[in-house]
């Protein structure tokens, strides 16, 4: 099934799947279980311990957006002043400006182009 690819990108597409395989399953299962737990332990009905969690997740949800907004405009230099240099002081600036987002870039495009290229040899060999 992986045959014709490296190690390091066997281990790549081992590493992404299970990856995202735990994160969904512990914001989609795990987590709101808990919430529901400690609501249910706290004097709250388990209806309204799923509103609340859905509450919180549209409002988590809604944070990220728009503090990603600020700071990808800080970073690209559209902001002034003391909201530019807050920005780029927080962890998401600090983690575009030091190219640590073009590290990750480079190894995507690097295990995409090594596979692209094999495939071309790969059709070239069977002509």
């Amino acid at each position: 099934m992986l045959k014709g690819y490296t190690k390091a990108e066997k281990s790549w597409m081992l590493y992404d799947w299970a990856n995202s395989a735990f994160a969904t399953i512990i914001a989609a299962i795990i987590l709101p279980i808990f919430f529901k737990e400690i609501a249910h332990q706290n004097g709250v009905s388990d209806v309204d311990a799923t509103a609340f969690w859905g509450y919180a997740t549209s409002c988590g949800t809604l944070i990220c957006a728009v503090l990603a907004a600020i700071i990808a405009l800080a970073v690209v230099g559209a902001l002034k002043g003391q909201l530019k240099q807050a920005a780029q002081q927080s962890a998401a600036g600090g983690y575009i400006r030091d190219g640590s987002f073009r590290l990750d870039m480079n190894a995507d495009h690097f295990l995409y182009e090594s596979t692209t290229k094999r495939k071309i040899e790969n059709n070239t060999q069977k002509k």
